[in-house]
């Protein structure tokens, strides 16, 4: 749990709370002691009872004989923090809050079951595989892909990147809004408020993104080309900040 503040945002470093009353921990101590023992405790029992009720649900189509042409997808809305970078919580654009579980199971049209996909996927690819698969197609303007030629295990796959967004929440004001763009070895991110400082890493060197190589001139192209495709991208999908102040 490397609580290292080098290189991150200045948000991130002031030390405030970033969500859900929780803070950066910079002694590299989640919570304490004993929190963080019943926080783990309670999280491996939630995974385990998420997995028990999926396992219930798949036994039952089973019997009920309609796995076949039955689709189930579990995800989840986002990842967690469990000390890493001394954070806990979510919405920062580390891996281990962007990253989320995608399990799929559609024996129809999945003949290798337990094969792992490494390809980038969204949840908006969610949608656009319901929408696919149920013969309505998908709309060309659609961010989402059809994950069909990952189901079946073709090479027709294409994306190479993926844009996230998180907007400053009203509740949370120490997150600044963001925008991230992430292939399978680079990432850059870019806050909206001034003065935080962007990121970029490379994650093939440090996957654990603890080296902010932002203003590293060895990066200076590489930074540069991520930079023009962030903006490609955000005027692409006509990136908007919405005035969340109104919802509250």
């Amino acid at each position: 749990m490397n609580a290292s503040t080098d290189g991150k945002p200045r948000s991130l470093r002031t030390g405030k709370p970033m969500g859900h009353n929780h803070h950066w921990y910079p002694d590299g101590k989640f919570i304490g002691d004993k929190t963080w023992e019943i926080f783990m405790r309670d999280y491996v029992r939630t995974v385990r009872g998420v997995d028990d009720a999926i396992g219930r649900l798949l036994d039952k189509l089973d019997k009920m004989r309609i796995s076949e042409n039955t689709l189930v997808i579990h995800t989840s809305d986002h990842g967690y923090f469990h000390g890493e970078f001394g954070l806990a919580d979510k919405r920062w654009m580390y891996d281990p809050s962007i990253r989320v579980p995608y399990l799929i199971r559609y024996p129809k049209l999945i003949r290798s079951p337990g094969r792992i996909v490494e390809d980038l996927v969204l949840s908006l690819d969610i949608p656009a595989t319901i929408m696919d698969l149920s013969g309505l197609g998908v709309p060309q303007n659609f961010q989402g892909h059809s994950l069909k030629s990952l189901m079946i295990g073709t090479d027709e796959w294409t994306r190479d990147a993926v844009f996230i967004e998180y907007f400053e929440d009203p509740p949370f004001p120490a997150l600044p809004t963001m925008i991230c763009l992430r292939t399978t070895d680079e990432k850059i991110v870019h806050y909206l408020r001034e003065g935080e400082g962007d990121e970029f890493y490379d994650l093939v060197r440090d996957p654990g993104e603890q080296r902010n190589v932002i203003d590293d001139s060895e990066y200076a192209g590489r930074v540069s080309q991520m930079k023009n495709r962030l903006e490609e991208t955000r005027n692409r999908y006509d990136f908007t900040v919405p005035d969340l102040s109104k919802q509250y």
